[in-house]
């Protein structure tokens, strides 16, 4: 898995296909379920947004089996 962090948002790229590909850019958003395309260098990286999460340890009681 590749990660890249642009303006503080992390992306996992999930494909990258040259930029020249006579397919546009929502289409393989759509084929590959991919949030944003960047381009780079002549290259079309296909992204998706990893979301942030916030864990909450959870304290767990039992009444002595019952």
């Amino acid at each position: 898995m590749r990660f890249v962090t642009i303006d503080d948002v992390l992306y996992e790229i999930v494909a990258q296909t040259p930029e020249n590909i006579a397919i546009d850019t929502e289409t393989l958003k759509r084929q590959y379920n991919a949030d944003v395309v960047l381009r780079r260098d002549n290259i079309h990286y296909l992204a998706r947004e990893v979301q942030e999460a916030e864990f909450e340890d959870v304290k767990v009681t039992t009444n002595g089996g019952e």
